[in-house]
């Protein structure tokens, strides 16, 4: 059932840059319906994904954002969510009737949260301010006196606000310059360029690091060297290679023991992991390095569904298909620097040859377009499971290398 299922997720972010939630993005891939409708057949389809796939392998320890309709909310049983970690969104262009109110309240009285999405003032609406605990403004229709005058009605009665579509770094300082609580969009993923910007040479040593453990042809010998030659990470390594989650019993004291036991593969994303980790400076969103993991699995499992040779090359383009935004300066300028190949390079730049468009795939399914996503003709079952195969293999290893 749930691989007829697409599931995508969209991090909501707090003032502190902070994932606190995710709205989830599904869609039956038959009917391509994108919400909880008052279709019973469709929507149990999709109910019945979250309870075979389970809501914690989504969203991990955050809350969950679900949109509704009004069939759904009025008509529909909703008591398989959690509700001390769901919120329910409501289209501001809802019928609203007392029916309508009478099943919010019933909703919050079992502790659930509700969500106004894409609010403007109007008289129609304001009766359901009154039930509404956080309300989502669309920045990309209103302008900043607009929603200055949003912040100004609505904080005084107690409702939080947040703001959609912050698609740049400078939009998410004046929204939150204007008091807004939280924040949506890829501006956490967008890059704040200075143009030839020199890369810091502590940072360029990881970033050739990086390059290197994920070369397909590295021996298991180099490997350890590179490993060996930094201290710290030889740490964390065996930290990780000592820790529960390899499932070892017992101690491994060695980088070359813990390649002969765990596998390059497994080691090579551990080491990806920390370095990323280490690179992306203190005011990146956590979810930068967990979004970058996920593309990276993606463009591997499809490379791997698919049969293309070197899948760990296609990792490599997941995983650097944020550089720019990381060391804070154009992709031409950091790749120049790394020894990777050509192809690698040009799907990074140009999302040119297959690994290009594993990665223009993997970035659709990301952003919720799965009728945008497409590799090798793979039917979207297959895509729907690759992807949340990846975003639960991301969450995992993430939470067990913080």
């Amino acid at each position: 059932m749930a691989s007829e299922v697409y599931i995508g997720r969209q991090p909501i972010f707090n003032r502190k840059l902070k994932t606190t939630a995710y709205e989830l993005l599904y869609r039956d891939t038959e009917d391509n319906r994108s919400d909880l409708s008052g279709d019973a057949a469709t929507s149990r389809v999709i109910i019945n994904a979250f309870i075979e796939i389970g809501l914690e392998n989504i969203i991990g320890p955050h809350d969950a954002f679900f949109k509704l309709t009004r069939g759904f909310l009025v008509d529909q049983e909703l008591g398989i969510f959690p509700p001390e970690r769901t919120v329910f969104e409501v289209p501001s262009d809802i019928e609203v009737d007392d029916t309508l109110i009478s099943a919010i309240k019933a909703l919050k009285d079992q502790g659930y949260r509700i969500a106004l999405d894409n609010f403007v003032i109007r008289k129609e609406i304001l009766p359901l301010l009154a039930v509404t605990d956080i309300v989502k403004i669309d920045t990309s229709q209103l302008e900043e006196e607009q929603i200055r005058k949003h912040v100004e009605v609505l904080k005084p009665k107690g409702i939080k606000l947040l703001a959609q579509k912050v698609e740049t770094p400078e939009q998410f300082n004046l929204y939150q310059d204007l008091g807004i609580d939280f924040f949506q969009g890829y501006f956490f993923a967008k890059p704040t360029v200075v143009k030839s910007k020199r890369v810091p040479a502590n940072k360029m040593t990881v970033m050739q690091l990086l390059a290197r453990v994920n070369d397909p042809n590295v021996s298991m010998d180099e490997l350890a060297e590179l490993i060996q030659q930094d201290v710290a990470l030889s740490v964390k390594v065996l930290k990780y290679v000592n820790s529960p989650i390899t499932g070892l019993s017992r101690e491994i004291d060695s980088i070359q023991r813990a390649l002969i036991l765990l596998g390059v593969d497994m080691i090579k994303y551990w080491v990806s992991i920390m370095a990323m980790s280490d690179l992306a400076s203190e005011d990146k969103a956590d979810e930068l390095v967990t979004t970058l993991l996920a593309r990276a699995r993606t463009c591997e499992l499809l490379a791997r569904e698919v049969g293309a040779e070197n899948p760990a090359s296609y990792f490599t383009v997941g995983l650097f298909s944020a550089l720019d935004v990381v060391m804070e300066t154009d992709m031409e300028t950091v790749l120049a620097q790394l020894p990777l190949i050509d192809e690698v390079k040009q799907a990074l730049l140009h999302l040119k040859g297959d690994m290009g468009q594993a990665l223009r795939c993997t970035m659709a399914l990301e952003s919720g377009f799965i009728d945008e996503a497409d590799f090798h003709d793979l039917d979207d079952g297959t895509l729907a499971r690759i992807n949340r195969e990846a975003m639960h293999w991301a969450d995992t290893v993430r939470a067990h290398a913080a």
